[in-house]
């Protein structure tokens, strides 16, 4: 990814897209400069989680480009791999593996090589997400905030250069929600990466 800072961190540009024949989005623009965090707000149906999909490399637009620095990362005719991206994302529907541990969860997204050294650093993130005493259960074991932050744990972990959410703090407690927030804002504002937020 270009280092370039004279370019926006992440740039749409008149990003059109359509499910089958229905139309979805039509010509959408915007850009998020380094260091920012950039809200997305609208009624259900009107595409907002289809935006987080196309940033993510999940989804091809069916016109316009989306840009990482100068870097053309989605086009009609080009499509940069999800995980060349450098985005981690977490979906409404938490997408979690029913046959792994909340630990496992959390340790299968770091790089082989690294495992064995981060035992430290997988402690500090389950402890900020408060699963320190759950990092033996699986999903269907645990409640619906905690498979929520468990969610946050997976995404945080590989420290991305940035992170979608799809309503990332629904199921969560208002005082938990809080915490969810500081954390987030703590590593976005050490980090100056941006953040996608769909529905808070």
């Amino acid at each position: 990814m270009s280092k370039n800072d004279t370019f926006p961190f992440l740039e749409v540009r008149a990003v059109s897209f359509r499910h089958a024949t229905v139309p979805v989005l039509h010509e959408i623009n915007f850009r998020v400069d380094r260091g920012k965090i950039l809200g997305i707000y609208g009624p259900s149906g009107t595409g907002k989680t289809t935006i987080l999909r196309l940033v993510a490399g999940l989804e091809r637009p069916e016109s316009g480009m989306i840009l990482r620095g100068d870097i053309v990362m989605s086009s009609p005719s080009a499509l940069l791999p999800p995980h060349k991206r450098g985005c981690s994302m977490i979906f409404q529907n938490f997408a979690l593996w029913p046959h792994m541990t909340v630990y496992k969860h959390v340790q299968f997204v770091l790089p082989k090589g690294e495992r064995a050294e981060t035992a430290q650093k997988l402690d500090t993130i389950l402890q900020a997400v408060e699963l320190t005493e759950k990092q033996s259960c699986y999903p269907h074991e645990l409640s619906g905030g905690e498979q929520q932050r468990l969610a946050f744990a997976r995404a945080l972990i590989s420290q991305p250069d940035c992170l979608l959410m799809d309503e990332p703090l629904s199921n969560i407690d208002c005082t938990r929600r809080k915490k969810m927030l500081g954390l987030i804002q703590s590593i976005q504002s050490e980090k100056k990466h941006y953040y996608a937020v769909c529905d808070p």
